[in-house]
């Protein structure tokens, strides 16, 4: 297909379309609209919370990079209830209720010859009582937040009348709290509240500020100025659409901060293969885990309404609530972390762990489509929460490395050539699903069901060095490849091949098939009807108990 040059965003917020050709479209900074149309198209979304959307064709989008910061500030410089002086596009507007003027009139005044200032003064009598303005503020992402900000108040009365300007905030733009009162007792000051200290829950993309008069009257008056609001976390909400096709979507740590932000992706329509959703890591040492929504809502803190309402799927990165949601999918079938292709994975740095927790058969996911490809350091794969058939495959590339969970006969772990595999274990965590169960462990296009006796056992494969690879109750095969190989089958009828170099293979109990390689091999039958084949080499084969055929 015609392969078109790039299409270009800028530093502020874009709507880029593609064209009928195989087109790169880059969003750059700022909230980008990103609309790929027909054929095969790359959409990268940059910096800002971006829309990408594939349109037909087998698409790749990344959202990309969030923000690590936010600032959103109002020096009140203009007569406007818009003002944004920040770094932080400050979207929405101070709005005002219980007064009857506008922007630069009435009792809630900005500017207007004041000093650049936000004013609140008095009327006749005490009848200012309850006015207020209020602006909202998306802190959706947030871990920390600042509320700061400038005050003068003057003539303000105690006693009864208890003249005050009192601040409130809200994490969700529904429960308010008080965070600071301005009165006749405080004078002229500077304020930086912390706003972790005040409310409950998330910060959302509703959080907002209150400020509310109270018995003002004539010649009383309270000026606000330089207002901001800083926060921490991971900012840039992405939304990221699939639509038809098979679409590869990309979540990337990056190498440093920060990370992608955190997307919300529909797969759409898909073709045979199905769309993927693709998580790659860095060199630090971290944790996945992937949730179903059911599983993810039972974590203590976790609200529905910090969820999109399709979500089926929830990932997080380095903890469980929501700060840590890294990506919400929905009509997603496979999902790869940390590498495109596991044969030829290259995992990270660091010593990661993967947690695969819930019930996936009520998902899009498809049952033979949890990949992972480990690091170089000594990683962790629990699939202790796993309740559903979905196949886990794992590719060690080093390390060791330990897998917690049932055993199940779908399940695969490969240690890659050239690895330096020290020790995989494998932790029985309950009993062995049905032998005659079909998980469509195959890599065909259609996912059909196989047929039963097609059924893979558990595959464990060595690198080139010296591996010690155990298996559990089910039938399983073991492959040391090059290297000095120390291999247990333990229960189940299991195979064990041995490979090059100088092997020793244990059976265990049932019928198993023991295959020396070449090099000087010790085989070990243990209880069961077992066939030794010793291969090339000077071999020890023993039988145990139970007719055991050998071969030399």
């Amino acid at each position: 297909a015609p392969v078109a040059p790039p299409i270009n965003g800028t530093a502020a917020a874009n709507t880029l379309n593609g064209t009928a050709n195989a087109d790169t479209i880059n969003g750059l900074g700022g909230n980008d609209v990103l609309n790929g149309l027909a054929n095969n198209d790359v959409l990268n979304g940059g910096e800002g919370a971006d829309t990408l959307n594939g349109g037909d064709g087998n698409d790749t989008l990344t959202g990309g990079t969030s923000a690590a910061a936010v600032n959103n500030a109002d020096n009140f410089d203009t007569a406007n209830q818009g003002n944004s002086n920040g770094t932080t596009a400050w979207g929405p507007d101070w709005v005002e209720s219980g007064d009857s003027g506008g922007v630069t009139t009435g009792q809630i005044r900005i500017d207007a010859g004041n000093n650049n200032v936000l004013q609140f003064i008095g009327g006749a009598g005490n009848d200012f009582n309850g006015a207020q303005i209020q602006r909202s503020v998306d802190l959706l992402g947030a871990t920390g937040a600042t509320l700061n900000y400038t005050f003068a108040p003057a003539a303000l009365d105690g006693g009864a009348d208890n003249d005050s300007v009192t601040v409130f905030f809200s994490r969700d733009g529904a429960t308010f709290v008080q965070v600071d009162v301005i009165n006749s007792t405080t004078a002229g000051a500077t304020r930086n509240i912390d706003l972790n200290l005040f409310g409950s829950g998330p910060f959302t993309s509703n959080a907002a500020v209150r400020f509310v008069a109270s018995s003002l009257e004539a010649g009383d008056s309270v000026n606000i100025d330089n207002l901001s609001i800083n926060a921490t976390g991971s900012f840039g909400v992405d939304t990221v659409n699939g639509d038809a096709g098979d679409d590869t979507i990309a979540w990337n740590a990056n190498a440093a901060a920060p990370t992608d932000g955190r997307d919300i992706v529909n797969g759409g329509l898909e073709g045979a293969v199905g769309d993927i959703f693709v998580v790659t890591g860095n060199a630090s040492a971290e944790t996945y885990n992937v949730y179903t929504r059911t599983a993810w809502l039972a974590v203590a803190g976790n609200l529905a309404a910090n969820l999109n309402a399709n979500t089926e799927i929830v990932v997080t990165r380095n903890g469980s609530n929501n700060a840590s949601v890294i990506a919400e999918l929905d009509e997603i079938e496979e999902i790869r972390i940390n590498g495109v292709d596991p044969a030829a994975a290259t995992g990270s740095a660091g010593g990661d762990t993967f947690n695969i927790i819930g019930d996936f058969s009520g998902t899009s996911l498809r049952l033979n489509t949890i990949t992972i490809d480990g690091s170089s350091a000594d990683d962790v794969v629990d699939i202790t929460g796993l309740a559903s058939d979905h196949r886990v495959v794992f590719t060690s590339n080093g390390g060791a490395d330990t897998i917690k969970g049932e055993k199940r006969s779908q399940d695969v772990v490969n240690v890659t050539e050239g690895g330096t595999l020290n020790d995989t274990r494998v932790t029985s965590g309950g009993n062995d699903p049905d032998p005659e169960d079909d998980h469509d462990d195959d890599h065909d296009t259609d996912h059909d069901h196989d047929d039963e006796e097609e059924v893979e056992d558990v595959v464990l494969t060595g690198g080139s060095g010296d591996d010690k690879l155990s298996g559990g109750s089910s039938a399983d095969t073991i492959k040391g490849g090059s290297g000095d190989d120390t291999l247990k089958g333990r229960s189940g009828n299991d195979l064990l091949e041995g490979g090059s170099g100088d092997d020793v293979l244990s059976g265990g109990s049932d019928n198993d098939m023991l295959k020396g390689g070449s090099g000087d091999d010790e085989l070990n039958g243990g209880s069961g009807d077992d066939v030794l084949d010793g291969g090339s080499g000077d071999d020890t084969l023993t039988g145990g108990s139970g007719a055991d055929v050998f071969r030399f």
